[in-house]
């Protein structure tokens, strides 16, 4: 895998050694490749021009030799690419006039994956301009969403109906209905700007915004596996219960709308700079695409979920019932860490980000419980939420810094779940012994911890530390 090298230019602004580290871990969310800063020299590049508040960088493959050099303006990256950099010879640059560069539209997305850097031709900038997808405008990332709510509240409508409803014997009820119209009006946004923008010869995945390729993917395996779904309840029946979230089918619609509803969070990854935190306005999509990730991910494993079904209040229940609620919280907390550290590894994000994702998450869990005040529910989850939106705020968990990011896996699920105790112990009572429910704490902590080393692993984790001393 090739590993990306950054180095400061020539000017020595206030500030650059951070921007070169913010700029490192965009690089790796946008190419897959880990980035480590450097001091390199930038002597040997051809010259250009510094303007004051800009910063030059350059990254290096190290397992290929090809190079790019980076200019960044006003948290803009713009990008001019290279050909392989022999000993003793200075870098060829793609004949790109700088002109074109300057007048590029707004609009049109930086992909650092394409070209000779992911072997693209370094003679033909035809590759990387054919590769390069209009960004999504803010309209549009609002509306994809607005659609997602729909397809999403429809999901956790046909999920109460088969939780609630004794029998259930046709394909044809209001809560498919409410489902299916939303994937409809999704799929048909998507379809309808895919043809409008097609041109002959472009690639039918950039006829989208950048980041809604997949989500266009996603509305066409919807498509298959719903009637593969219709076909699957005319042979075998209606699922009962948990039936429903193992049938191949239903799995299959699950993925493809999973990837529907996360068009606005892949979009944000192509405009938006690591810090983010005074941007609610802008990441309001962003946010509640990642928020409907987790939405699927509760709903598809309901079964053992806490708050769908608590195992911790029921009086003389066995080591078997208690081990199982344990293991609701150990799975819960994974798919809860799993879906926060992406989001901390990309951004620093607004405040009131957790408390927007696990008040919905938490509510429509609720939904689906045999009874369970579902207000008070969003009330409780927001103000956990708000719990990790301090710790996200005082830790600042990022790439760089590893530790904080360790901390914060952490403590996130610890803070969770002492809440969750603290409320049940106040309304059911806990009938779990101390060492359990305590223990059951700790062990989400662990959990989240685990996680962050799957994100950074210690290797990683020491080359960075060694770049940053080298530096």
């Amino acid at each position: 895998m090739p590993r990306l090298c950054l180095g400061i230019g020539a000017s020595e602004e206030p500030g650059e050694a951070a921007v070169a580290d913010e700029l490192s871990e965009e690089l790796d969310v946008a190419t897959g490749w880990p980035a480590t800063a450097c001091g390199c020299e930038m002597s040997d590049w051809p010259p250009g021009p510094t303007l004051k508040g800009n910063l030059r960088l350059q990254a290096h493959s190290i397992v290929t030799g090809e190079c790019i050099q980076i200019r960044r303006s006003n948290k803009n990256i713009t990008d001019r690419l290279f050909g392989c950099h022999k000993p003793g010879h200075l870098p060829t640059p793609i004949h790109k006039k700088e002109s074109a560069m300057s007048n590029r539209p707004a609009n049109q997305a930086v992909l650092l994956d394409q070209g000779p850097l992911n072997g693209g031709s370094v003679s033909d900038t035809s590759s990387v301009n054919a590769s390069t997808a209009k960004r999504s405008g803010a309209w549009f990332d609002r509306l994809a969403i607005l659609l997602a709510t729909w397809l999403v509240g429809g999901v956790y409508l046909d999920g109460w109906a088969h939780n609630h409803i004794a029998r259930l014997e046709t394909f044809f009820t209001p809560w498919h209905a409410v489902l299916y119209s939303g994937y409809a009006s999704l799929a048909l946004f998507l379809v309808i700007t895919a043809v409008r923008n097609h041109q002959p010869g472009q690639p039918w995945r950039l006829t989208v915004p950048a980041g809604y390729g997949l989500s266009l993917t996603g509305a066409g395996i919807f498509a298959v596996a719903g009637v593969l779904d219709l076909t699957w309840h005319t042979l075998f029946g209606i699922e009962r219960s948990i039936e429903a979230l193992f049938s191949p089918t239903h799995l299959m619609l699950g993925l493809g709308a999973m990837l529907m509803v996360t068009g606005p969070l892949r979009a944000a990854t192509f405009k938006t700079p690591r810090d983010v935190s005074r941007q609610w306005v802008a990441m309001a999509p962003a946010i509640l695409s990642l928020t409907y990730l987790m939405a699927f991910l509760v709903f598809f494993t309901q079964y053992a979920h806490p708050i769908v079904k608590s195992l911790a209040d029921l009086p003389h229940a066995d080591d078997f019932t208690r081990g199982a609620g344990v293991a609701d919280i150990l799975i819960q907390s994974a798919i809860l860490m799993g879906v926060a550290l992406v989001a901390v590894k990309r951004w620093q994000l607004p405040f009131g980000t957790f408390a927007v994702l696990l008040g919905v998450t938490d509510g429509l869990a609720a939904v689906l419980a045999a009874s369970s005040p579902v207000l008070s529910v969003v009330i409780l989850g927001a103000l956990t939420g708000l719990l990790v939106d301090l710790l996200n705020l005082g830790l600042r968990p990022r790439m760089k810094v590893p530790a904080s990011l360790r901390v914060f896996a952490f403590a996130a699920p610890v803070a969770t779940y002492t809440v969750y105790f603290a409320a049940l112990a106040s309304l059911n009572g806990v009938h779990w012994s101390l060492p359990i429910w305590t223990g059951s704490i700790v062990e989400a902590g662990v959990v989240g911890l685990l996680l962050s080393y799957v994100l950074i692993s210690p290797l990683q984790e020491a080359a960075s530390a060694k770049a940053t001393t080298t530096a």
